[in-house]
């Protein structure tokens, strides 16, 4: 009798043990795992968006540019100039759209532009001829300085006219806080086998990228894998994140704003 009685006992507390010890881990995974780290060096990422001038073309233009989660440039600004040409001075007012994008491979961010003018030029005495141009700007960001450097070709049409030249071009990002650096934060937790949470990217200038994140975890290899994907304006942009088992990054890949990250 005692004999069973212990045996019973004995069933009982193994029981009791198994369920605290369920309750004990379903508590632990319950609670968020939170991460933040600072991407290296090699990871950098751009935004060039702002207010520019530059005097390519020989006249001095503005204009402001917007980039978004893909990478893609778009803008537009106005100018006025006095150009100097076969002894007159011709008075010049234009309006202008921008179309370009950021691209980065191999740790190279590089900058495309398309700049379109139209306007009117204006010779004293003479009446008012319309006038166009365009600006294909080729160039690739230097991160030490912190500017886009590389080629413009510009090209004017007046009176059938026209005439091309390709000229060195050089812009400072307008943020002063740009300096391709950036931050990830985010948080997951258990949802049945996944998991889940959401996060965000901060850029040096303190743009943010947010995301939804969902992974797993791989006991054998001691491993977390999580997707980020990119919601509201950071749509389009993605991460794939390797945790290890320390907490500590094992790989990060992706795009951001146009650019490749590895």
């Amino acid at each position: 009798m005692e004999n069973r009685t212990t045996k019973r006992l004995f069933r009982i507390a193994i029981s009791s043990f198994a369920v605290l010890t369920l309750f004990l881990c379903q508590s632990l995974y319950a609670a968020p795992d939170v991460y933040d780290f600072n991407l290296p060096g090699d990871c950098y990422i751009w935004d060039v968006s702002g207010s520019y001038t530059d005097d390519a073309i020989g006249c001095t233009i503005d204009y402001d540019i917007a980039q978004d989660a893909k990478g893609k440039l778009t803008g537009s600004g106005s100018a006025f100039c006095t150009v100097h040409e076969s002894g007159y001075d011709i008075d010049i007012d234009m309006d202008f759209t921008i179309k370009g994008s950021v691209k980065q491979k191999n740790g190279v961010c590089k900058v495309t532009m398309n700049l379109k003018f139209t306007g009117t030029a204006v010779i004293p005495g003479y009446d008012s001829f319309p006038f166009k141009a365009n600006e294909k700007v080729t160039a690739v960001v230097d991160s030490d300085a912190t500017i886009i450097d590389g080629d413009v070709k510009a090209c004017v049409s007046m009176m059938g006219y026209r005439a091309c030249d390709t000229v060195a071009f050089s812009a400072d990002i307008p943020d002063d806080d740009m300096d391709g650096s950036s931050s990830l934060h985010f948080e997951a937790e258990l949802d049945g086998k996944k998991l889940t949470g959401e996060g965000t990217l901060t850029l040096s200038n303190e743009e943010e990228c947010d995301f939804t994140v969902k992974g797993k975890h791989n006991e054998k290899k001691l491993q977390s894998i999580f997707s980020l994907k990119g919601t509201g304006s950071a749509k389009g942009c993605k991460l794939n994140v390797k945790i290890n088992g320390s907490g500590e990054v094992d790989s990060i890949k992706g795009k951001v704003l146009g650019q490749c990250i590895k």
